[in-house]
């Protein structure tokens, strides 16, 4: 019965979310305009959204945070101010941030104290380089701030694997990470940052055993698409899918899921799924090359040559120097039998990288459908000259 109603709300949510296509999301084109630093239009976005839903409070504290960049301080205080902090106590440091912007010491102090006391926060040295604490950061009542211990061995402990981490020194930050489980027993973002670290290093069936204990103690949506994402490396389809279904049901605006849903359904040759959700999130990023790519490779899979090579074609106009376009353009050519300009594209694959063994064998190929053997012989010669172990039973067949 559960999973009825689990799989029910799903099938509302994509009906729903076919409805977003028609009219873009206010509310995601702010989270976008957000992350790209266009705050001015973030603003205009949210308060459009907002209008409408009366009071959503992602959009008031994206909003809020938008102001905050801006130095919109009063105004991001009064965002900041509608939100119940109890729900949303990481607000706190930016309600901090704001007062400081505008000379409030005691609020500052205040917000700032009540962040510190979070189990999860920011290294005291990313806090103290917020600019806008510099307007209070030679009084007494910062000092004494500081002058208390924030921080227990556990935080410390996954800071400093945090940070070895982003400095690719992977290592030490496993060594860390391995030392916290041993003394604490782990928590959820130290198994997530270990399942990161066995991507790295391709254990993808590591990195999933950790991402199943990182979900098991937090329901974290950014943990699910990791995981949908390794499920798939791992050709476990089903499973992939079920988890990024679970993960749309938690948080349907999050543009990363039809993203990363789009080629398990492919997989699942659920052909018309994948394309529906591949455009809704082209709909929101049209020039992101990774989903334009994407896009070709589904219609490719799903036999719609003509559309992948009119894809293709758009990348290589704009990125004439990647191998890779005419490569697959090349390929989808080959599907559709127009083996010259399947030819044309490895040639001009080849003019920029002369080594790729499966691109000469691939021409060899194209050379041969069109009866051309001695042209074809040749590129099977060079493919196996540079590592082509499948060109040699074709040589060994057509060219002696």
């Amino acid at each position: 019965m559960v999973l009825i109603i689990k799989y029910s709300l799903i099938v509302i949510l994509l009906s729903l979310s076919i409805n977003i296509i028609a009219q873009k999301n206010a509310l995601i084109v702010g989270k976008i305009e957000y992350d790209k630093g266009l705050y001015n239009l973030t603003i205009a976005s949210l308060d459009e959204y907002i209008a409408e839903k009366q009071s959503v409070n992602e959009a008031i504290i994206i909003r809020g945070k938008a102001k905050l960049n801006l130095q919109e301080y009063s105004g991001a205080i009064e965002d900041f101010s509608k939100i119940n902090l109890k729900k949303f106590p990481e607000l706190n440091l930016f309600l901090a941030r704001a007062y400081a912007g505008v000379n409030n010491e005691n609020e500052t102090i205040y917000h700032l104290e009540n962040y510190l006391k979070l189990k999860m926060k920011l290294p005291e040295e990313e806090i103290i380089a917020y600019p806008e604490f510099g307007n209070i950061a030679d009084s007494k009542e910062w000092e004494e701030l500081w002058a208390e211990k924030w921080y227990s061995k556990k935080e410390i402990l996954l800071q400093k694997a945090k940070g070895e981490l982003s400095i690719s020194n992977y290592q030490a930050a496993e060594s860390y990470l391995n030392e916290y489980i041993i003394k604490y027993n782990g928590n959820a973002h130290v198994f997530f940052l270990k399942a990161k670290l066995s991507i790295i290093r391709n254990n993808d069936k590591e990195a999933l055993d950790y991402l199943d204990r990182a979900i098991g103690l937090e329901n974290n949506v950014k943990f699910s698409i990791i995981k949908g994402e390794t499920e798939f490396r791992l050709k476990k389809y089903k499973k992939s899918l079920k988890t990024f279904n679970e993960a749309f049901l938690n948080d349907s605006l999050n543009l990363q899921i039809p993203y990363g849903r789009s080629i398990v359904y492919s997989a699942l040759k659920k052909d018309d799924l994948a394309k529906a959700d591949i455009k809704k999130y082209l709909y929101y990023y049209p020039e992101e090359v990774e989903g334009i790519v994407r896009f070709a490779k589904i219609n490719q899979a799903s036999g719609d040559f003509l559309a992948a090579i009119q894809t293709y074609g758009k990348l290589i106009e704009k990125y004439p120097a990647n191998i890779e376009y005419y490569k697959e353009r090349a390929n989808a050519f080959m599907q559709t039998h127009t083996y010259m300009y399947a030819i044309k594209d490895y040639s001009m694959a080849l003019d920029l990288y002369p080594w790729d063994a499966e691109i000469y064998f691939q021409k060899g190929n194209a050379h041969f459908q069109l009866k051309q053997v001695q042209k074809a012989c040749t590129d099977w010669k060079r493919a196996q000259k540079y590592g082509s172990i499948e060109s040699q039973k074709l040589i060994y067949k057509y060219c002696r």
